[in-house]
């Protein structure tokens, strides 16, 4: 009789859950915690989305997370969709701090984030 080959339950997976690859940068985590905290505030009407529309903001985010400010730096064309856009980053005043080797650089330069948000 041959011994069974052990089997590992619960591990954790090293990829995530937007392509799979493994993100072990932390700047790159902080910035997958940014996008997901606007797209708890992103809604798009099932029309506009299917348009195809794009949008590029500049969110400034100070060393404790407040967003300090943003603004549309390439406008999809659409006043409606660009409004959402707004809507969305107006709604959130507080994302996970940045790491400090960034803080300087998200406050001045901003983090740039494309619409529709995945």
């Amino acid at each position: 009789m041959q011994a069974r080959q052990a089997v590992y339950g619960n591990l954790t997976s090293q990829g995530n859950s937007m392509n799979g690859s493994i993100v072990d940068n932390p700047s790159q985590v902080w910035g997958i915690s940014v996008v997901n905290s606007v797209k708890k505030y992103w809604e798009l009407p099932e029309e506009l989305l299917s348009q195809g529309l794009r949008a590029t903001a500049i969110v400034h985010i100070g060393g404790d997370g407040r967003v300090t400010n943003f603004y549309i730096v390439k406008s999809s064309g659409n006043t409606l969709f660009d409004g959402y856009v707004k809507q969305a980053l107006g709604q959130v005043e507080l994302v996970p701090r940045p790491p400090e080797d960034l803080a300087q650089k998200v406050l001045k330069d901003g983090v740039t984030l494309h619409f529709p948000l995945r």
